[in-house]
């Protein structure tokens, strides 16, 4: 860290007087005040050079810091997240264009991922149980033509609360698992609206759970060793 210069402390004076006022005010003015002024000058310029370069220093380094942190890192060889959304979207507008970028198909968040997206709990999901999906609220189970023209946003398609709630508890999972391992999210994942209407989809369930008021549990030990 650079010193900065501190400024002499004014000279003091004894009171004059009256008598030798006039003398001394011309022997200090008019006899010694060049020598000294010219000594005064040269060391207040000085001073206000050194000043001037630590004040310079200490703002690039400022502005050096600001720089550093508004450049984009990488964590565990991945960019900083950002909202920005890209110029063009990456698996395009329909199912042929996302399979001919690569892009693979998530479930759980209902969305296209390119290739270097983490799908995160999405197997868990589809494995959870054998999801059906519909062409209406009664029951028409949607054919592979309707799935089609469902991932192609032509028709829209159904499935049952079960298929809700469980998407809901998969959901909270997959964002355990970005906190775990510091890896990117799409959107969908980040919206924290969506974990919202998750929390009020899961909370009656939770509370209409018949040992819900059963005092059964225990409370962990506290833990002092947290930190962030």
């Amino acid at each position: 860290m650079s010193r900065i210069s501190v400024w002499p402390a004014r000279d003091a004076y004894e009171k004059l007087q009256e008598d030798d006022a006039q003398d001394s005010i011309i022997d200090e003015v008019g006899v010694q005040a060049p020598a000294r002024r010219s000594g005064q000058h040269w060391a207040r310029r000085h001073l206000q050079g050194i000043c001037a370069w630590s004040i310079a220093v200490t703002l690039s380094i400022g502005f050096g810091i600001v720089i550093g942190l508004a450049i984009p890192r990488t964590t565990f060889g991945h960019s900083r997240l950002t909202d920005s959304p890209p110029k063009t979207h990456f698996c395009g507008n329909t199912s042929a264009e996302a399979i001919a970028a690569g892009c693979t198909w998530d479930q759980l968040t209902w969305a296209w991922y390119p290739p270097h997206c983490p799908h995160y709990a999405n197997e868990e999901f589809v494995a959870a149980d054998d999801w059906k999906f519909f062409s209406d609220p009664w029951g028409t189970e949607a054919n592979s033509s309707m799935w089609d023209r469902g991932l192609n946003n032509q028709v829209q398609l159904f499935s049952r609360h079960g298929e809700h709630l469980t998407h809901c508890v998969y959901l909270l999972l997959s964002m355990g698992q970005i906190v775990r391992d510091g890896t990117p999210t799409t959107p969908k994942l980040r919206n924290y609206e969506h974990l919202e209407h998750c929390v009020e989809m899961l909370m009656p369930v939770v509370r209409a759970d018949a040992n819900y008021s059963m005092i059964n549990t225990k409370t962990p030990a506290v833990s002092y060793q947290q930190y962030c």
